[in-house]
């Protein structure tokens, strides 16, 4: 079993995933779709109906509540406008359970709530009186509720809240669960660079929602690169009858060279039939092969930064908190590790800067023995390699923010690695960000490894918080025989010399003049030597390698506000 820990939110939370339960506009045209929403679980405390089964659904007409204000935290005042239609009210001041309770007192047959931040909608506590609610209660975010605003004043907008097996007689879909994502979403050009190195399984369920059996189902894969077709694969027609699933599995994505920028990747179901709900007949599953990043997160198709649309920590948390991605390559030797991006947050109340926060990266190597999933995944032997900090001085809330590492670190072919982010216990209103529109559950299911694991304290969770909630990290990586010339580069003039090297190693110098703290160090990181050289003038800079031993080691350079590192092989 998968150990998962549950978490708190602060500006976010990931839309619970039921394979059936939505909320969807039906009415008037210029709304109609699918929206992302949370629910009332029953089993988390409140007497709400269980929305995963389909006699609990409802379809009726939204309308705005009013108590003393739109947040209805007072008996409502508009009891006629709402009686026997979906209340419609807005987040904030008292509790969930309050609102939905004087909403279905005064008739209500279902409650909307519109959150009052952005970001993803977020789990609502039952608070005091939420186990006496006994109506569906959802949440959507802010941005929606502004858009539906206008045509729930009309009176004429009308949603479907609930279980759509059996509501509609056509209904095929995919489920953000259920199909294969790519290996990673963005994988370094570096070791993905030809087919041998990079290959992408492709595979989906097909849901039948409907109340008819569907003939000529299929799925069609499709990727394209820079607008042109690099993949279309459509799968033989099958037949799935009423409420059934059927997983259909594509050809493997393989090309002779993987160019780096987007691969825009899509699953599509159809059949014979005109489907009655076409929200989720299409899946996207983009990725790109990157220049320099590494990341599990979803990706911005613009920026190819990974999103961030929710933050996270562990509910009730009064410890360090870590959050991680898991990597592995067999081509990990050609890699230099430099820093990495993420994003952090507060509640509305609080800021990043006051007061004033620090975020650690670390990179662990993570030696527990063990093949796959199937089989007892421990997380005992985390042994550090490599870490770095940001300090904020701007309150630069749930904004992508890059961290170097001290030193460059150089990754080992096939050892595991965890790259993680860690809000101190110090911080405790500081909330790390995720991403929640990707789902890895098939993907874990294919490639049987590990994705985001967590840490609250000393307790290691490897499947992290779910499947659906993955850390907004970018790995910056990069071809190590490019070191010299990709990091910052004003310290340098060029590239070490005679390298092989003996007794000395030259490293030509910019005009960069002061304290100049010089370390060797082996490739695992361990400091061989160093020392502190005060540059005076341009040229040469001189290092003595006498009595190091033979072997590959970097050589770092650092003045306090620039660092350049570089690889050399000493042969004394």
């Amino acid at each position: 079993m998968r150990r998962a820990l549950f978490l708190l939110l602060t500006l976010g939370f990931v839309s619970q995933i039921n394979a059936q339960v939505i909320f969807y506009m039906e009415s008037p045209a210029p709304v109609v779709g699918n929206y992302d929403m949370t629910w009332a679980d029953p089993g988390g405390g409140w007497g709400c109906p269980d929305l995963n089964i389909p006699g609990n659904s409802v379809l009726d007409t939204l309308a705005f509540a009013l108590g003393t204000d739109s947040l209805c935290c007072n008996a409502i005042t508009n009891p006629t406008a709402i009686n026997g239609k979906i209340a419609v009210l807005y987040r904030g001041t008292c509790e969930f359970g309050v609102k939905a309770l004087n909403a279905q007192n005064a008739g209500a047959v279902a409650v909307v709530i519109i959150n009052n931040i952005p970001g993803a909608p977020i789990a609502m506590g039952p608070g005091a009186q939420g186990i006496n609610v006994t109506i569906p209660v959802v949440m959507i975010t802010q941005a929606d509720g502004a858009a539906l605003r206008a045509s729930i004043l009309t009176g004429n907008a009308t949603a479907f809240i609930g279980s759509k097996f059996g509501f509609y007689p056509n209904d095929l879909g995919i489920w953000p669960k259920d199909y294969i994502l790519a290996p990673a979403t963005s994988n370094p050009e570096v070791t993905n660079s030809i087919a041998s190195e990079f290959t992408a399984a492709l595979g989906s369920w097909i849901i039948n929602f409907g109340q008819n059996a569907q003939t000529n189902v299929t799925l069609h894969g499709s990727i394209t690169y820079m607008g042109g077709s690099v993949y279309s694969q459509t799968s033989s027609p099958v037949t799935i009858p009423a409420g059934d699933s059927l997983w259909v599995q594509l050809p493997w994505f393989s090309q002779a060279t993987y160019p780096s920028g987007l691969y825009k990747f899509t699953y599509t179901v159809a059949s014979d039939s005109a489907d009655d709900f076409t929200d989720d007949n299409k899946r996207r599953a983009d990725f790109t092969i990157s220049d320099t990043l590494f990341s599990l997160a979803p990706i911005d198709t613009v920026t190819l930064m990974p999103i961030t649309n929710a933050s996270y920590r562990p509910s009730g948390s009064t410890n360090d908190f870590e959050a991680c991605l898991n990597f592995r390559d067999s081509l990990a030797s050609r890699l230099v590790v430099q820093g990495m991006w993420f994003s952090a947050a507060t509640s509305a109340t609080d800021s990043l800067t006051n007061p004033t926060v620090l975020i650690e990266t670390n990179i662990y190597s993570w030696d527990d023995v063990f093949t796959d999933v199937l089989g007892t995944v421990t997380m005992d032997a985390l042994t550090p390699v490599a870490f770095g900090s940001y300090t904020y001085t701007s309150n630069l809330q749930n904004q992508m923010v890059y961290a170097p590492f001290s030193q460059d670190f150089f990754p080992l072919d096939n050892q595991r690695y965890l790259f993680c982010v860690k809000a101190s216990a110090s911080n405790t209103n500081t909330f790390l960000g995720f991403g929640t529109t990707v789902d890895y559950d098939e993907h874990i299911n294919q490639y049987l490894q590990p994705v985001s694991p967590i840490a609250d304290g000393a307790t290691w969770y490897w499947a992290g918080f779910g499947t659906d909630v993955v850390p907004s990290i970018a790995v910056k990586m990069f071809d190590e025989t490019t070191l010299g010339t990709e990091t910052i580069s004003a310290i340098s003039g060029g590239n070490p010399y005679p390298n092989p090297a003996s007794n000395i190693v030259y490293i030509p110098m910019n005009l960069v003049t002061g304290d100049m703290e010089i370390t060797i160090l082996d490739m695992q990181g361990k400091v061989i030597k160093t020392e502190v050289r005060n540059i005076t003038t341009p040229g040469s800079l001189p290092v003595n390698i006498e009595g190091v031993s033979n072997g590959q080691y970097i050589i770092r350079l650092t003045n306090g506000q620039m660092t350049q590192s570089f690889k050399v092989l000493i042969n004394n």
